[in-house]
């Protein structure tokens, strides 16, 4: 991959793990508000499920999804909420955004362990977007390391076609051709 589209990919998915992380709770801004149609939880499951019309927001970052289930452990002497966190998968119309960073997918996963944010799509393709600039597939996974600096981005074009990736110098769209 070109050292120019790989800056570009690593600018733009920072936001949008950013925007992740406001759910997990590591962002240090403000409140996190999350709303939705209804929450379940059961702590001897150790499960949160947000259900219908979810929004989760903390300063400018925005979390937007039909379905919110974050799984977490159990509760530790000593341990933050933070720590708590083992998961957080966001199905059904996923945006996330900030300023004019947006991503777009059926689901989004993020896992805590592994460090891993994953945005997947059924229905339509995954899409990561800055401004008029455009990575499009199946699915787009983003790897980062202990500081939740991106190590790896991977790209898949799936049964869907291929992967599609737009950079301008302006931040035009280019028209494509797709097979």
């Amino acid at each position: 991959m070109g050292s120019i589209v790989k800056q570009w990919m690593l600018a733009t998915l920072v936001v949008l793990i950013s925007a992740m992380m406001v759910v997990e709770g590591h962002a240090q801004q403000g409140a996190l508000t999350i709303t939705a149609d209804a929450l379940e939880m059961n702590d001897l499951k150790q499960i949160a499920v947000f259900k219908g019309n979810v929004q989760a927001e903390e300063g400018a970052m925005q979390l937007f999804s039909d379905r919110m289930v974050v799984t977490y452990r159990p509760s530790q002497a000593g341990g933050t909420k933070q720590d708590r966190i083992r998961e957080i998968v966001a199905n059904g119309n996923v945006v996330l955004r900030q300023g004019d960073h947006i991503g777009r997918a059926d689901k989004a996963v993020y896992s805590v362990s592994s460090r891993a944010l994953s945005l997947e799509g059924n229905n339509r393709t995954a899409v990561v977007q800055h401004n008029k600039d455009r990575l499009e597939g199946q699915k787009i996974v983003l790897q980062m390391d202990e500081n939740r600096q991106i190590q790896n981005v991977k790209v898949e074009g799936g049964r869907k076609g291929r992967v599609s990736a737009v950079i301008t110098p302006d931040g035009d769209i280019k028209p494509q051709q797709r097979p």
